[in-house]
């Protein structure tokens, strides 16, 4: 889509699978809320947090495509006023350079379209990577084990698929239980801090892309290289919590490498609502890239 050769895609996200691209590609995309959209014909990696959803130019395509999907027809509301946006600060962690200004940049758009926002304090999201990580490796161990996959054809695994399934047996039972009752603390104090709100605004990702060898799989390590981890810190809770999540451009850093701002909420039509309220009122998703420079066009100095 970035580019101009598609006009949609589908995409799978567990902890951030359609997200994560969508942020870093500059473009827009819906993980839906639970069981919106069938995951039928969708190999399973995480039973409970896998969902199937779409990734387009901007939010109002986003809701087209849910309704397809789902087989339920929807609209986005035109008028968002009177909704309100929880802000996350500190909590996200550490923020590349330009992160953090482009996504604060957010909430004064929209306040333009008359969604009040205030700051929320929610648990930290660091303190969600290592139970979640134990939790779906663990699954992902299951669902390999049950379709007979692992560990009679571990040849044709890669070395690194390979190495993640036998990471994932040295996981103990009780650890995996361990990893629920802390994942489903941190949904409970999530909601509660978030109860007074209709959607949550922060990053998708803390940092923008990185480069491919700084995502090459180390042999010698336990699970992903650590920018995986980076890159997928914020979009997980969510995930476990069931809420609904898009991802939609809103700036670029200093080397013009897109930033992505996710707005989280209970449901999929308001996420989808605010998120096209502020793509009204901006052009990010608009640029494209500058490998067809002949094509491109600038996204003006607003929002």
């Amino acid at each position: 889509m970035a580019s101009g050769q598609c006009l949609a895609a589908l995409g799978s996200d567990t902890g951030g699978s359609i997200r994560v691209p969508s942020a870093l590609c500059g473009v827009s995309g819906l993980r839906p809320g639970r069981d919106d959209i069938p995951v039928d014909g969708v190999a399973a990696f995480s039973p409970r947090l896998d969902t199937c959803g779409p990734i387009g130019r901007d939010a109002r395509d986003l809701a087209v495509l849910r309704a397809v999907l789902s087989g339920r027809r929807g609209t986005v509301p035109s008028d968002v006023g009177g909704l309100t946006a929880g802000i996350v600060g500190a909590q996200t962690g550490e923020l590349g350079d330009g992160v953090g200004e482009a996504v604060a940049a957010v909430a004064d758009v929209m306040a333009e379209a008359g969604v009040q926002a205030r700051p929320v304090s929610v648990p930290p999201f660091e303190a969600w990577s290592a139970p979640r990580a134990q939790y779906v490796l663990t699954d992902f161990l299951d669902v390999h084990r049950d379709a007979d996959f692992y560990p009679q054809r571990t040849d044709r695994y890669t070395a690194e698929v390979a190495g993640y399934l036998r990471h994932a047996e040295t996981i103990p039972a009780a650890a995996r239980t361990a990893a629920i009752a802390a994942l489903d603390e941190l949904a409970r104090c999530l909601a509660a801090s978030c109860a007074t709100v209709d959607v949550v605004v922060l990053p998708t990702t803390p940092v923008t892309a990185p480069l491919v060898r700084d995502c090459a799989y180390d042999p010698d390590q336990a699970g992903r290289a650590a920018v995986i981890g980076t890159l997928m810190r914020l979009c997980g809770p969510f995930s476990w919590c069931g809420w609904a999540a898009v991802s939609v451009p809103c700036g670029f850093d200093a080397g013009g490498m897109p930033i992505g701002v996710q707005i989280a909420g209970r449901s999929a039509s308001t996420v989808l609502a605010v998120a096209a309220a502020y793509q009204d009122r901006t052009s990010h998703h608009l640029r494209e890239p500058m490998l067809i420079p002949s094509r491109r066009r600038e996204a003006p100095a607003v929002g």
